[in-house]
């Protein structure tokens, strides 16, 4: 069992939102099996219990403006550590 893992997107427009979309390696990230919440300007990538083999991938979040443009931010793989032991 992993440790959860979070990521955040803001959006620090003033121009009105349309959508923002989470990809895991360019597929929804909802169909890769995690919580996806939007709250405003800001969306949130939740893992449960991240694990080194299924959860070392790729990270997008692409925000949607009212007008069609948009603006993607990427993480580099997710590194899983193995826990450290006390």
């Amino acid at each position: 069992m992993g440790s959860p893992v979070l990521f955040t997107c803001v959006s620090d427009s003033t121009e009105e939102i349309r959508d923002i979309r989470w990809t895991v390696n360019d597929r929804d990230a909802q169909q890769e099996g995690v919580e996806v919440r939007r709250m405003g300007q800001t969306s949130a990538l939740r893992i449960h219990g991240a694990q080194i083999k299924r959860d070392k991938r790729v990270y997008t979040c692409t925000v949607t403006y009212a007008d069609g443009r948009t603006e993607e931010a990427h993480t580099q793989k997710l590194k899983v550590l193995a826990p450290t032991r006390e």
